[in-house]
């Protein structure tokens, strides 16, 4: 298939990644991947299905995943990283994590939609974090 967007979905299994799953498969072209976590063992298939785009759930009891997501990056430069995040604290952990967009859990369907079409087209700017009400951006 010529021009499919494929999306990394790091999360774990639950309503949460469902909902995810559901809003992003409205996108056109686009396959999806899904893992529980980030590890070495997963790099492999990764390789082989090249997503375009990584969209990382970071719990509030898992900030690692920020650094897994930078390890991606390293190895896959051109894939772009999405963390979703509860707070300032994991957005900047994002932040060291090398991630190129940090957003707010709470972000509507709209907001998650609008900011991987702009990922996809290129047109984010390193690291921002946009919370869904009010929107501030950190740069």
């Amino acid at each position: 298939m010529e021009n499919v967007l494929r999306i990394l979905i790091v999360a774990r299994p639950g309503h949460f990644r469902d909902s995810l799953v559901a809003v992003l498969k409205t996108l056109p072209r686009v396959e999806l991947f899904l893992v529980n976590g980030l590890n070495r063992s997963h790099w492999e298939a990764l390789s082989l299905a090249q997503p375009a785009i990584a969209l990382a759930d970071l719990e509030a009891d898992d900030i690692s995943q920020a650094a897994s997501l930078g390890a991606l990056k390293d190895n896959w430069p051109g894939m772009r990283c999405v963390a979703l995040v509860d707070n300032l604290q994991q957005a900047r952990a994002a932040r060291t994590g090398n991630v190129d967009l940090a957003l707010s859990r709470s972000a509507s369907a709209g907001e998650l939609l609008a900011a991987i079409q702009r990922l996809s087209a290129g047109a984010i700017a390193p690291i921002r974090y946009v919370q869904a009400y009010p929107v501030s951006v950190m740069s």
